[in-house]
């Protein structure tokens, strides 16, 4: 006896049964969640030197003077 059909039926069976019960996604809110509170850090990026706070973590920004 070939057992293949039986177990491929089986997964079928449980996959849509599974795929039944998935959960629903919440609702997309209709306001911000995002609450504004007070300022975290500010900078104006005048002069020649830099706050010791902007410093190199990942290489996602350079220092350049404007023109």
């Amino acid at each position: 006896m070939n057992i293949r059909p039986f177990l491929a039926l089986s997964c079928v069976i449980t996959a849509a049964a599974f795929a039944a019960d998935a959960p629903k996604p919440p609702a997309i809110p209709s306001a911000p969640i995002a609450k504004k509170k007070e300022l975290f850090f500010s900078d104006d990026f005048k002069g020649d030197t830099h706050d010791k706070r902007w410093h190199r973590v990942v290489d996602t920004f350079t220092f350049e003077r404007a023109r």
